[in-house]
């Protein structure tokens, strides 16, 4: 049943990887592009910034050759921010994504070994406004501030924390950026926001 599922996965890639092709090619075909489309009206209002489901088999043998996991997983990942003024200025900003835990963005499916579970939780949302002077100051459950890192080496892009942040953002100057955050910071097993607002 996992060989199965997994050639189905594969099979579906290459035809979207061959779809795209075709559209890239259809699009480079043509010698006069179409004018520029106005936004739709809810974009005033909408702003989604990342939006992407993700799959994946996941594999583990112990050393001692006990095998803990063999299944296919997938991960919804949404982030998105509403927009109360059109400078976006006052925003309303909200992360929704797979997994039942803080360090578990993954769910399984029914191929496979272990339960399958479709956990899509809020685990961000939060208020933010955009101060004079390049302020910016949030409040409520937030995204991890990283700085310069990634996700490899720091905390996942979907770990989530209670408090406030004060942003000070520069255009020149040696320092670009600088965020003081206070708050809370657990709940590991409640990644839904509304069970962890007290």
């Amino acid at each position: 049943m996992i060989v199965r599922a997994f050639q189905v996965l594969r099979r579906l890639a290459a035809l979207a990887g061959c779809l795209l092709l075709l559209t890239a090619s259809a699009a480079a075909q043509t010698s006069d592009p179409d004018p520029p489309a106005s936004p739709p009206r809810l974009r005033r209002w909408v702003d989604v910034q990342h939006l992407q489901l993700g799959s994946r088999f996941r594999w583990v043998e112990t050393s001692s050759g006990r095998l803990t996991s063999s299944t296919v997983q997938w991960q919804p990942q949404v982030r998105a921010r509403f927009l109360a003024d059109a400078d976006g200025r006052l925003t309303v900003h909200i992360g929704a994504f797979g997994g039942r835990n803080f360090i578990g963005g993954w769910d399984n499916t029914a191929a496979g070994l272990g339960e399958e579970n479709h956990d899509f939780n809020v685990k961000q949302l939060f208020v933010a406004g955009r101060l004079n002077g390049g302020v910016e100051v949030q409040a409520g459950s937030l995204y991890f501030d990283r700085g310069e890192n990634t996700e490899l080496i720091s905390y996942d892009n979907d770990a989530y924390l209670d408090g406030e942040r004060i942003t000070l953002r520069r255009a020149q100057g040696r320092v670009s950026e600088l965020a003081v955050t206070a708050g809370y910071f657990g709940d590991f097993t409640k990644p839904n926001v509304f069970a962890r607002m007290n």
